[in-house]
Parts: structure tokens; C-alpha cells; sequence
């Protein structure tokens, strides 16, 4: 009796840990196969309309009040031959074609490094942060912040 007990839950088990793993999947393939990254009225490009599809790794979202301000977060990890390739396309996308203002930059050809790029939101008084990280290893993640401010923050002053 206590063996068939011990092989159900086993087998319970088992059967629990595949359905998450097979979620996880679904959720990371439907990330890498995103055209946009979505903050309500905000659309901003993703990795794979700029540059293609690529592996995402991880995937994380957040939404939090700091100081009485609602912040938004979304966090996409990718693995890519091309990592620092991917990420200067980007960049250079983000800035040229969608009129974000880079507000740090690094040399890509670091072993590790990121970039800031800053635009102002369709939504009044709030402003979307676009950070690129990467790694020495083929991994870079592309984190996007939604919150209180405005792009003039970043301008220089005359």
C-alpha cells in the first residue's frame, strides 16, 4: 500500500513539474516571438522586429509604487551568437528610427557593459527607460522601465 501511495506521488509529481516546464517554455517562446514590447499605450519595438528571432532565456514583469509613483517593469534575457551585433542594431534602431535619446552609452566591443536610451511615453508626464546589458557570454537582457518623468530630464542644459 505504501508503495503505491509513494509511486503516485511520484508520478504526481512528475507530472506537475512537466506542466510548469512546459509552461515556462510557451512563455519564453511567445516572448522571443513578440513584435513589440506592450506598456498599455506604449509600443516599443522588440528584439526580434529589429534584429529577428532570437532565444529568450528569462522573462520578468513587475509593477510597483515608489514615493507614490507606479512603476512598471519588464526584464527579456536573450542568448544569441550575435549578442553585441544584436545590441548595436538596437540601439541604433531605438535612436535613429524610433526617436529615443541616448542617455548612456558604452562601447559595445566591452567584454560587459549597457546603455540607456529615454523616451517620453504617449502618456502625459511619464517617461519609458530602455536599458541594454550584456555579458561576455552570448547574453544581453533588454530591461524597460514605465514611470514618472520626461525625456527633457536627460537634455543638456544651454
Amino acid at each position: 500500500m505504501k508503495s503505491r501511495w509513494m509511486r503516485a506521488a511520484v508520478v504526481g509529481a512528475a507530472a506537475l513539474l512537466t506542466m510548469m516546464g512546459l509552461t515556462g517554455c510557451g512563455l519564453l517562446r511567445e516572448a522571443a516571438e513578440r513584435d513589440s514590447y506592450d506598456f498599455g499605450a506604449d509600443t516599443v519595438a522588440s528584439i526580434k522586429a529589429v534584429v529577428g528571432l532570437r532565444t529568450v532565456t528569462g522573462v520578468s514583469t513587475s509593477s510597483s509604487v515608489e514615493n507614490g509613483v507606479s512603476v512598471q517593469e519588464k526584464k527579456y534575457t536573450y542568448r544569441s551568437d550575435t549578442a553585441r551585433a544584436d545590441l548595436t542594431a538596437y540601439a541604433d534602431y531605438l535612436e535613429n528610427e524610433a526617436g529615443y535619446l541616448l542617455v548612456r552609452s558604452e562601447d559595445f566591443a566591452l567584454p560587459s557593459g549597457w546603455v540607456q536610451l529615454a523616451a517620453d511615453s504617449a502618456e502625459e508626464g511619464l517617461v519609458l527607460l530602455v536599458e541594454l546589458s550584456w555579458e561576455p557570454v552570448d547574453r544581453y537582457t533588454v530591461f524597460i522601465q514605465k514611470g514618472k518623468g520626461s525625456v527633457d530630464v536627460y537634455l543638456p542644459r544651454s
